[in-house]
């Protein structure tokens, strides 16, 4: 008798929900722009430091020491406004403020199809590809 359970709550589920199908849609994008700035944060260390209580009611003191990486940033600046980019070393050491350049992206979009053929398109993001220097 659980088998018909499980069964009839499976059913109850995919009636509830319908069966609209998702899927993502990704659009290869470029448009030129200029490299507004290149934000660089040193790797570094801290120290940290935090009260608490032990089981039987205790104060309890410990340190510690937080290693911090380093970061480099990209800010382009666009028809659209101004955007960063972080996590391209490579392309962060070769680019200088000022330059031009083609950005290239990635629209992406959920489309959602319902049963009764009604296409729904949301855009989801931007996905950064690559920045090749103009000139």
């Amino acid at each position: 008798m659980k088998t018909n359970k499980y069964l009839a709550a499976g059913v109850l589920a995919v009636l509830l929900v319908g069966c609209d199908k998702e899927r993502l849609e990704y659009t290869a994008e470029t448009e030129v722009g200029t490299v507004a700035d290149l934000p660089y944060v040193p790797a570094g260390h801290g120290s940290t430091s935090s009260v608490g209580f032990t089981t039987s009611g205790d104060v309890s003191f410990s340190g510690g020491s937080v290693y911090i990486p380093e970061r480099k940033a990209i800010v382009f600046e666009c028809e659209h406004g101004r955007f960063v980019v972080e996590g391209h070393p490579d392309l962060w050491a070769k680019l200088k403020v000022g330059q031009k350049v083609t950005i290239e992206y990635h629209k992406i979009y959920k489309i959602v199809e319902t049963d009764e053929g009604v296409v729904t398109k949301y855009f989801i993001d931007l996905d950064f590809i690559n920045a090749v220097p103009i000139g």
